[in-house]
């Protein structure tokens, strides 16, 4: 099972604790762990989150950071990518000229 959202009380939505884990390291640099995806559809995924005006990034899935009953799907030998996002950060449009 990979990606799938569950509603949790007060609406919000968590991914559970099951498939592929999310990277740490781009978790602590404020990055959110979308979905996996492979072939044709990361770039359409990436595209998507662009145009919406997000950041995104793609990681490669190692196997190592997989549950064990992931592994037969993910051995078929496909590069899968996780996708991550994070909204841009706004310029500063505040004018520096005296008035």
């Amino acid at each position: 099972m990979v990606g799938s959202r569950s509603p949790e009380p007060g609406g919000t939505s968590s991914v559970p604790e099951v498939g592929t884990r999310p990277d740490p390291e781009r978790i602590a640099e404020g990055w959110e762990h979308r979905f996996v995806a492979t072939g044709d559809r990361v770039e359409e995924m990436v595209t998507l989150y662009r145009e919406l005006g997000f950041e995104v990034v793609t990681d490669p899935v190692h196997r190592e950071g997989m549950d064990e009953g992931c592994l037969t799907c993910f051995s078929g030998g496909l590069e899968y990518r996780a996708i991550y996002t994070r909204r841009r950060k706004r310029p500063d449009h505040r004018s520096t000229e005296g008035g």
